[in-house]
């Protein structure tokens, strides 16, 4: 059976109409007032009362269905007045004294016997590297130096190892787990005042909102709590309760260290498969994206190179022209000026170098880091000719 803080509204409602809430509560771990009041805050409706004797008796009876809006309606929780309205609880009545306890109990032992109460909790603190993390009051001391005596038993015969402090392993990972006992909160009776202000507070004895300060007292009611594991099927606290005190739900604490230890490792062994799947989908997008960048530059690199043959072309065509308006009469000064025009024009035209590029079994088109990664534009081959050569054409001027 699921643990109850893992059952969707779906699942609990099966559970409560096909057994009654006084015997399925018990096997969940919870009294049927808690199961109910679960059941409250999830929007499920329950068996009315004389529901089962009816069922057993033959009678028809009529299931609820389950609404699929519900509203949650908490109600207003009332604050005790003073500290006789307030439950504590009553342990068994054993002998809490240890004949040879753990050096780590002592240690705690040692820690919270000398650590001073809290402020704002009358609770005494151990935890971190000098003991194991518990916080309960001075009265409640030896019973929790017993209960952890005998957990650190249990956990041992489990198989369960401690590491540090109050943390638990399996020998793959950890869970910390800590003792703590509940407080309670009240107001206490105003004191009565001295002048003008007297009409007031005794007003405010019967008042809803007391001008006096809440206080807060330990009730008694000792919690083993270990971190909470997401999707685990157990629970991760375990408290006192009317029936079963914290001593005979040991065996219960170790089962669900185990079952919350067995559950974190299964997380994080899908942590580590998820992390290498995005490591590897990260790895393609990479390649996908280089690949795009390579397809991209190549093809302005055939850009240019096509608007290099267009300006290598329109070279000749001007020059041919040039030669067709100066007729047969040339000078040596006019033909140097045709070589040269002609000599630019086959700087200029990229077909040569693509025709060696391609006997040679290369890309003509291997775009280099600027067209990957730079330069949006695409400009011509003259232009890449006129960068590259830019200190040969200054110093042919002269520097200028």
């Amino acid at each position: 059976m699921k643990a109850l803080n893992v059952l969707n509204r779906e699942e609990l409602y099966a559970l409560v109409w096909s057994e009654a809430m006084a015997t399925l509560g018990p096997k969940m771990g919870i009294s049927d007032v808690g199961l109910k009041k679960r059941c409250r805050n999830l929007g499920v409706p329950t068996p009315p009362r004389g529901y089962w004797a009816k069922l057993e008796a033959g009678k028809k009876v009529k299931k609820e269905p389950l609404p699929d809006f519900y509203e949650i309606v908490r109600k207003k929780k009332k604050i005790a007045k003073s500290l006789s309205d307030l439950k504590f609880y009553k342990p068994p009545e054993r002998d809490y004294a240890i004949e040879k306890p753990p050096a780590i109990v002592l240690a705690t032992r040692k820690v919270l016997e000398e650590s001073g109460l809290g402020y704002l909790y009358p609770l005494v603190h151990a935890g971190g590297g000098e003991g194991l993390t518990t916080k309960v009051g001075p009265e409640t001391l030896p019973r929790a130096m017993w209960l952890w005596t005998e957990l650190l038993a249990e956990a041992e015969r489990a198989g369960l190892s401690r590491t540090s402090g109050s943390t638990f392993s399996d020998g793959t990972v950890s869970i910390l787990l800590e003792l703590k006992e509940k407080v309670s909160k009240y107001y206490p009776p105003p004191e009565p005042s001295r002048g003008q202000n007297k009409a007031r507070d005794l007003l405010s004895v019967d008042g809803e909102e007391p001008t006096t300060s809440p206080k807060w007292v330990a009730n008694g009611f000792l919690q083993f709590r270990a971190d909470e594991v997401s999707g685990a099927n157990c629970s991760h606290q375990w408290t006192d309760t009317a029936l079963t005190p914290l001593e005979d739900r040991l065996q219960q604490v170790v089962d669900g260290l185990k079952q919350l230890l067995m559950r974190k490792a299964e997380l994080a062994i899908e942590r580590k498969q998820r992390e290498a799947e995005w490591a590897q989908e990260r790895k393609r997008q990479a390649a996908r994206e280089e690949q795009e960048r390579y397809e991209a530059g190549r093809y302005k690199r055939l850009m240019r190179h096509s608007k290099a043959m267009a300006k290598a072309d329109s070279i000749r065509e001007l020059a041919e022209r040039v030669r067709v308006e100066l007729g047969n009469n040339l000078t040596s000064h006019m033909t140097d000026w045709l070589d040269w025009a002609e000599h630019q024009a086959r700087e200029v035209d990229p077909i040569p170098r693509i025709a060696r590029d391609l006997a040679n079994e290369k890309d003509p088109v291997e775009p280099t880091y600027d067209d990957k990664y730079g330069r949006t534009e695409t400009y011509s081959a003259a232009d890449e000719y006129l960068r590259t050569n830019y200190w040969q054409q200054r110093n042919r001027w002269g520097g200028r």
